[in-house]
């Protein structure tokens, strides 16, 4: 379920006094904000993903949408050239291949490039996906990347231990 522009929850009231005179100010926030609009579902960020995780972060970001939070797909399926490229970055950024590849796996062994993964933000999203994710089997892969989720359960199981870092495996 997507919240469209037009809906609008209840705005929220706060009071607060001033210690040199107590006024009450009251504040209100509608819930139709920018930021609360963009967290629907974007159907073309979720692009090659498999059917699987596709519908789990749909299920996911609607959920995250009622709690105020926006979960943004920041990178998803990967061609084979761009995961290459982004490899050669990191060894010109770690300094060498075994130290990039704690970031960045080569495109054989990319979650990427399957169509299995996907990076998240802003860090609200992360959080939240973390805390949540596991209700709708998506989960957090690496300790060093929390911004890295992959479909690894069922929904509503317990999600693996955490990996360190990405290291070359076939699966």
């Amino acid at each position: 379920m997507s919240i469209s522009p037009d809906q609008t929850r209840p705005a929220s009231t706060s009071t607060s006094t001033s210690t040199s005179k107590a006024t009450p100010v009251q504040t209100t926030k509608p819930w139709t904000t920018p930021t609360a609009r963009l967290a629907s579902y974007d159907e073309s960020s979720a692009e090659g993903l498999t059917s699987k995780l596709r519908q789990r972060l749909k299920r996911a970001t609607a959920a995250a949408a009622r709690d105020g939070i926006t979960v943004r797909i920041t990178s998803g399926r990967r061609s084979v050239a761009k995961q290459r490229k982004l490899l050669n970055e990191a060894i010109v950024k770690y300094g060498s291949r075994q130290a990039a590849m704690r970031w960045v796996l080569p495109p054989e062994y990319s979650a990427h490039v399957k169509g299995r993964a996907v990076d998240i933000g802003p860090r609200a999203a992360m959080s939240w996906m973390n805390k949540n994710g596991w209700r709708y089997g998506i989960c957090r892969r690496y300790d060093n990347e929390p911004w890295h989720f992959e479909a690894l359960t069922s929904p509503g199981m317990k999600c693996p231990a955490r990996e360190p870092y990405a290291t070359p495996t076939s699966d």
